[in-house]
């Protein structure tokens, strides 16, 4: 099993992330310039619904079918790939049309109770076309990231980002001229625009995908066992792995959302006025994060490749294998994290000057440098224990991390001389503390596979 088709994935999901940001920096500026700023705010008070609602919909089962995929193609058995994968889309399918009659009917209630503006309304309205495409579309990403290959996900994603800004544009003097509202629900439809061609992208690639295989000798045999699995086993198979990545999901929304209330409240205990506190968090959260974040245009392609080889490694029962690729990537990982770390404190202030204009995340950044090893090398370990079915440990090894950093953030930011760069102290202790869980669980899986193996 050859490195090469981790490396072209990942150098593959890398570029068109990259490619995908500045494309997004430059939609945001025609949206402020051609829409204004009121229009943005009032279109990005439903982006977490709509985010929300694509969890639910979706119930990690893309990754699921990732992993389920890759073990599939590893045991020769392309009848449990065809199966796994419409089952997975039907339910997908199915789910997003149910929170489609839901979105729709609850509009008025979602935006006049829920939602922190009432103008809202046309904009949720408008939802349910970027929902049903974003989220069949994971299921392909699902299926094609288990084969290994990144080029129809890196491609969709551009191409959604192409064609949102394209169909924006040409809308421009119709936003400019319509009613806040009104501009903000054309908005939301360039973005399901957008969804929905990403979504035709990845079906071409389908297309082509099964024309060649039904042209290739080099079809694999059925195993008779799964021809006779029913849907609902096969569905069962998948949540079972999906639910906890589900659950991971919501601790993770949950966490950001709790933060917002808490931190600013905790800062007022320090001795900070309000508006004081207003100021440090959105340093934090909107200069600092960002640029603990940026590792990711690498990482996170990384760990999204490595989930479908280890799934394959395992299902193999090759553990030199499985140890090699483990090696290999948490070497990528570490080495790139640390590189980072240590060069933080001393690029904080140009970092903080070429972004923002400004100095003041400079100490900011300078106190994340020790969270960012933990951060990523704990993703990347989470992910291979997705790929191994062990997606349990890592929503214990969220839950326990994330429970770390509420405590250690409530005591540290409320004393005075500690104030906001306690919350730092929570990052690092929460991320310490998923990595060495993860870790651990790696460890002991790997360990009782090569005593098997024995």
């Amino acid at each position: 099993m050859s490195s090469r088709p981790l490396v072209k994935g990942v150098l593959t999901l890398s570029t068109a992330s990259l490619l995908v940001r500045v494309m997004g920096f430059i939609y945001r500026v025609l949206l402020v310039r051609t829409a204004g700023p009121e229009v943005v705010g009032v279109f990005q008070m439903t982006s977490p619904l709509l985010r929300l609602s694509s969890a639910l919909v979706s119930l990690g089962l893309p990754i699921a079918l990732s992993k389920t995929v890759a073990e599939s193609l590893t045991k020769r058995d392309t009848a449990r790939i065809r199966r796994s994968f419409k089952a997975s889309f039907t339910v997908v399918l199915a789910n997003s049309l149910i929170a489609t009659a839901i979105i729709l009917l609850g509009a008025r209630v979602l935006s006049e109770r829920i939602l922190p503006d009432s103008r809202t309304r046309l904009a949720v309205m408008t939802i349910p076309l970027s929902l049903v495409f974003m989220s069949t579309s994971g299921i392909l990403r699902g299926y094609f990231h288990g084969y290994r290959n990144a080029t129809p996900p890196a491609t969709a994603q551009v191409m959604e980002q192409l064609v949102r800004i394209a169909v924006t544009a040409s809308l421009t003097t119709r936003i400019a001229n319509a009613p806040v509202e009104s501009a903000a629900a054309v908005i939301m439809l360039a973005l399901g625009v957008g969804e929905m061609a990403g979504f035709a992208t990845l079906i071409a690639f389908r297309i082509a995908q099964g024309r060649s295989e039904s042209h290739s000798r080099a079809t694999v045999e059925i195993r008779p066992r799964d021809t006779r699995q029913s849907s609902f086993t096969i569905v069962s198979e998948l949540l079972s792995v999906s639910l906890p990545l589900t659950a991971v999901g919501f601790v993770s929304s949950i966490s950001s959302t709790v933060d917002a209330m808490v931190i600013p409240r905790r800062l007022l205990i320090a001795g900070c006025d309000s508006s004081e506190a207003a100021v440090l968090f959105g340093r934090l959260s909107g200069m600092a994060m960002p640029v603990v974040f940026l590792p990711g245009l690498i990482v996170f392609p990384i760990a999204t490749m490595l989930l479908p080889e280890v799934a394959a490694s395992a299902a193999s029962g090759d553990t030199s294998v499985l140890k090699r690729r483990l090696k290999q990537v948490l070497l990528w990982t570490s080495g790139l994290t640390v590189a980072m770390s240590l060069a933080m404190p001393v690029a904080a202030r140009p970092i903080s000057m070429i972004l923002y204009g400004t100095d003041e995340a400079v100490k900011l950044i300078a106190w994340y440098a020790p969270a960012v090893p933990f951060l990523y090398i704990g993703y990347v370990l989470g992910s291979a224990l997705n790929g191994l079915g062990k997606t349990k440990v890592v929503l214990i090894s969220t839950v326990a991390g994330t429970l770390l950093h509420f405590a250690v953030l409530c005591y540290t930011v409320a004393i005075p001389s500690i104030n906001v760069y306690g919350v730092i102290i929570g990052d690092t202790c929460g991320f310490g503390l998923s990595a060495a869980i993860n870790c651990a669980a790696l460890l002991a899986y790997t360990r009782r596979l090569a005593t098997k193996r024995t």
